[in-house]
């Protein structure tokens, strides 16, 4: 069993804080040189400063390892100070000036003290649960994170409707558009005429191309596992032992006034694997779930 689990912050959260300590370096240089605007600098600044502070604020280090927990770099708690863990909860807190309700792991101490990690910060909390699910809930010390598939399904691999030539020329198109774009990039750089043009277009058509493979994702399984799939990315392979595979729920996501399909698949250690079908055609769709319903894992429908 790995002794140690620390809490790791999302890559995302890490880019936003050092862009914010970025552009808040670049403010203050610039607040001692544009005289004219320092009103407007010094209140931007604080924006800035303001932001990366509560975003720091909602960041929790926790550590979990065989004997205790730890958090903060210094407090240590026995797993006899532990009153109660909530592996999948929810928690209010404020971003900025918006109340927000964000999924988190809850530990309760005996003492009622609380501590909360935010799905949305944590970029292995699926780790976390499973450690403390069963070191604390199971009382079991003899697990291990080896999760990795030891299989090949190349042979009797249940395939998806055939591929058309057009979404075979889709990686090619892509290559070609991102040689275009630097090629045409070298020559703006070198003044030649024109050579804009080709920077907007093949840009657009990589921006297009991303936002396809992004919603092309489909699965083709064996009677041992599942494999993840892009129309786009033929190279990009996701496999999934099925005995590792908790449910599966293929769910319209709404978010603003637009909505995603995605596909869900709950693992039996907690982490969660997402994948967007917007683009698939009908017919490949039917055919993926027709192949769901078919294997021995829990499938559900939740379009509506």
């Amino acid at each position: 069993m790995s002794k140690t689990i620390t809490a790791r912050p999302k890559s995302i959260i890490l880019f936003i804080l050092i862009f914010c300590f970025i552009i808040s370096l670049g403010l203050i240089i610039l607040l001692y040189t544009k005289n004219e605007i320092v009103v407007f600098l010094r209140l931007f600044i604080a924006f800035v400063v303001f932001s990366m502070f509560y975003t720091f604020k909602q960041l929790t280090y926790l550590s979990v390892h065989t004997n205790y927990i730890k958090t903060g770099f210094f407090t240590k708690y026995k797993y006899q100070d532990i009153a109660s863990i909530t592996l999948y909860d929810h928690t209010k807190y404020r971003f900025l000036f918006f109340p927000m309700v964000e999924a988190c792991l809850t530990i309760t101490l005996n003492n009622g003290k609380k501590i909360v990690v935010q799905d949305n910060y944590c970029a292995n909390l699926w780790k976390l649960r499973w450690f403390l699910e069963n070191r604390f809930i199971k009382n079991n010390t003899a697990f291990n994170f080896n999760f990795k598939p030891n299989f090949d399904c190349n042979t009797n691999l249940n395939t998806t409707s055939p591929i058309t030539l057009v979404t075979k020329a889709l990686p090619f198109i892509l290559v070609l558009a991102l040689v275009t774009l630097i090629s045409s990039s070298l020559a703006a750089y070198c003044n030649i005429d024109h050579a804009e043009w080709f920077i907007i277009t093949s840009a657009l058509c990589v921006f297009i191309l991303l936002i396809i493979a992004a919603r092309s994702n489909y699965i083709e399984s064996c009677d041992k596992a599942l494999y993840i799939k892009n129309l786009v990315f033929k190279k990009q392979k996701t496999p999934l032992a099925l005995d590792q595979i908790n449910h599966i729920e293929l769910k319209l996501i709404s978010h603003g006034k637009g909505s995603t399909t995605q596909l869900i698949i709950h693992m039996v250690y907690h982490k969660v694997y997402r994948f967007s079908v917007d683009d698939l055609k009908q017919e490949r769709l039917q055919n993926m779930i027709s192949q769901l319903n078919k294997l021995n894992i829990r499938f559900q429908d939740l379009r509506g």
